[in-house]
């Protein structure tokens, strides 16, 4: 089975069922989904978090939505987190400190974290080259938060995956995404971390419609068994999500 843990959805976008078919027949069964986009003030309301979960119920069993809330509104992202995940069940949380306007170590986020260790969802930060979210500063909130489920998604990118590789050396509560890293990153990745610290994700539809082909291209190149490949492409993100696979 193959689990895409990284797609973005444009809940109103005439080309969604396209996309999701694309996806299908690449043999994509099941997905993540984060919502279209990520700015300061573009969620600091429920009605973000509502519509994506609302999008996802028409796709029962393939999408799975990820909630985003603004860690600049203090309490109300805590609160709407919570709501989030009790009442719309959605399945984690996902932060873009750099397009947010946020550090990820800084107080306001911290406990939006708090909430999330709390809640026991994982939390998908984009982790590259913002100074707002780079390997290191996401390794100093694992070990503060260690029961925290963090995954570094885009793990470095393409400049800064063996600072994410290093990252997750330190905290066993971290797990790569791997997304826009090279081949080589990704065989040091799952070499010096093992397959269970790897997670597939193709950040689709944004590199549309290339995506999800170059991500598996990847993995099917790794000298890995199946039952490892298995890991990678499924297993990691389903027990991540609580999801029988």
């Amino acid at each position: 089975m193959i689990f895409d843990a990284h797609t973005h959805w444009d809940f109103q976008h005439e080309r969604n069922e396209e996309g999701i078919r694309y996806a299908q027949s690449l043999g994509v069964e099941k997905i993540v989904a984060f919502g279209p986009g990520f700015g300061p003030n573009s969620h600091n309301s429920r009605q973000p978090n509502e519509d994506l979960a609302t999008f996802a119920e028409k796709y029962p069993g393939f999408m799975y939505p990820v909630a985003t809330v603004s860690p600049a509104m203090g309490s109300e992202a805590v609160e709407n987190l919570r709501w989030a995940i009790t009442e719309k069940h959605m399945v984690g949380l996902k932060l873009a400190p750099g397009a947010q306007a946020f550090r990820l170590a800084g107080d306001d986020a911290m406990a939006v974290l708090e909430e999330a260790q709390s809640l026991d969802i994982p939390v998908f930060v984009c982790a590259s080259t913002s100074a707002h979210s780079t390997p290191s500063s996401a390794a100093l909130v694992a070990r503060n938060l260690p029961r925290l489920k963090l995954v570094l998604t885009h793990a470095g990118s393409a400049n800064y995956w063996a600072d994410a590789i290093r990252a997750a050396k330190r905290c066993d509560n971290i797990t790569l995404l791997s997304c826009g890293n090279p081949l080589a990153g990704m065989r040091r990745m799952v070499k010096e971390l093992g397959a269970e610290r790897v997670i597939f994700g193709s950040d689709f539809p944004c590199a549309y419609p290339y995506a999800i082909n170059y991500e598996l291209a990847k993995v099917n190149s790794l000298d890995i068994s199946e039952a490892e490949r298995e890991r990678i492409l499924c297993k990691n993100i389903a027990e991540l999500i609580n999801v029988e696979v």
